[in-house]
């Protein structure tokens, strides 16, 4: 017992992981504010991050000085994890009024719930599984292929990656009409390589990752037929920013760069892109002030694009030239600690549920995807793509922050995965308690390089 608190004692604190950003807000923002042409919208937005995370450290603080051990342990930096749990469940359950606009949706807002549910450590009832596999059996139409958004809906890409999603994680991938499936995608193939949403919808690069995820979940025969062309296409939508916009001349964008680049990974084709351009431009998305990641550039952050774009660093890592790649050892090249602490600090509701962004409602698409990308900023993959193996966790805060591990490429547990997707489940399974690498000094809880870094 005492070697555990011993231990525990070199746990690094919330007032020392968030003085970090304080000390550099204080010395930084009032100057680079009042000299910037800066939106008011974003320094009322990074104002209101640097609120949550001063009260958050006088908390600490004051804590510290009053000499409480357990007062200490309750101003860490901590996963609100039962009272999320609790705000998912009762909506997976039975969704307020409010959402009858989502009816369309309901493939996402059953995979949304149930794969933060298991990030968090929140295994389904049987009853509640069973219910809802049968219910997305009833959203697949018999006459196309695809899954609607709701049972007798129209057959839509993104709802049809939803409940294959969803599936997957219930382990009722038998349930999907796979010949059906095949015919569908062929039908949304477009000459030039593309895929429209639905038929006679609108083409863009998240039609390319729907089909190309779903595919390779169900393991489809006719795989590489139904995507000729497609990474060549999905090649021109890279812009003179290097990340990825919808359509060829767009902007570009974290969830359309997500979708593009996890789309030519999972076709074996990222040779179809310039993997350096776009592993600057999503490092360059990470708000300095905040630590979370803005989706465009001179956009405000939002705690989705934890997700979008963080997980475009493991894919990118393992695709870097040998000379690049040691660059890339033992860590991902973006500020893990940082994006941990804006999605503990500034997104959690206290009630349960997570929002976008101080001040903010919870919901439960952003509470899947701060999840996801709270768990690829604490976990650290090594090896191929078909054999990942757990190297390292890093935490911020306490142990019982950690989640569940991810699949970078379609967002699922890597547990669930079939064989031959793009990422196997057969090393990747989380064990109980990995050893915690926690790259902060001991004493003062400062990463050293980055306090060497502050007094030159």
């Amino acid at each position: 017992m005492q070697r555990h608190q011993q231990q525990a004692a070199h746990l690094p604190t919330a007032s020392s992981i968030i003085a970090l950003h304080t000390d550099e807000m204080t010395s930084a923002t009032a100057s680079q504010i009042s000299q910037s042409q800066t939106l008011d919208a974003q320094v009322e937005q990074e104002q209101a991050c640097y609120d949550c995370l001063r009260r958050h450290a006088a908390a600490a603080a004051a804590s510290v000085s009053s000499g409480d051990q357990q007062q200490q342990q309750q101003q860490q930096l901590l996963l609100l994890r039962e009272e999320h749990i609790d705000y998912l469940t009762r909506r997976l359950r039975n969704l307020p009024a409010s959402f009858s606009g989502l009816d369309a949706s309901q493939a996402w807002l059953a995979y949304w719930s149930v794969h933060a549910l298991y990030l968090l450590g929140e295994d389904l009832d049987d009853d509640i599984a069973a219910s809802l596999a049968d219910l997305l059996s009833t959203m697949q139409c018999r006459t196309t292929g695809g899954f609607g958004g709701g049972p007798h809906q129209v057959a839509h890409l993104a709802v049809t990656y939803a409940a294959v999603n969803c599936l997957c994680i219930l382990g009722r991938l038998d349930l999907v009409d796979k010949p059906a499936m095949s015919s569908w995608l062929s039908s949304l193939h477009q000459a030039d390589g593309s895929y429209r949403m639905q038929v006679d919808g609108e083409t863009d690069v998240r039609g390319v990752y729907c089909a190309v995820s779903v595919a390779r979940l169900l393991n489809l025969p006719e795989f590489d037929s139904l995507f000729e062309g497609t990474a060549e296409w999905v090649g021109r939508c890279q812009t003179y920013e290097g990340g990825f916009g919808g359509v060829p001349g767009s902007e570009a964008h974290g969830g359309y760069a997500y979708c593009a680049f996890a789309a030519l990974k999972l076709l074996n084709r990222t040779d179809a892109c310039d993997c350096r351009r776009l592993l600057r431009w999503a490092a360059t998305r990470q708000m300095r002030f905040e630590g979370g990641f803005q989706g465009r550039t001179n956009k405000l952050v939002d705690s989705c694009y934890s997700f979008w774009l963080s997980a475009l660093f493991p894919a990118l890592q393992s695709s870097l030239p040998p000379r690049l790649a040691t660059l890339a050892e033992g860590a991902w090249l973006f500020d893990q600690e940082r994006l941990q602490c804006y999605v503990l600090a500034c997104c959690q509701k206290r009630t349960g549920g997570l929002f976008d962004k101080p001040p903010g409602s919870p919901d439960p698409y952003h509470c899947c995807y701060s999840l996801s990308g709270l768990s690829i900023a604490q976990h650290y993959l090594s090896g191929s793509d078909d054999r990942p193996e757990q190297s390292s966790v890093l935490l911020t805060g306490e142990r019982y922050n950690q989640l569940r591990m991810t699949c970078p490429l379609h967002n699922i547990g890597l547990e669930f995965l079939p064989t031959g997707c793009g990422l196997s489940s057969g090393s990747a399974a989380p064990s109980a308690s990995p050893d915690v690498n926690i790259v902060l000094d001991a004493d003062t809880g400062f990463d050293t390089d980055l306090k060497a870094k502050e007094s030159s």
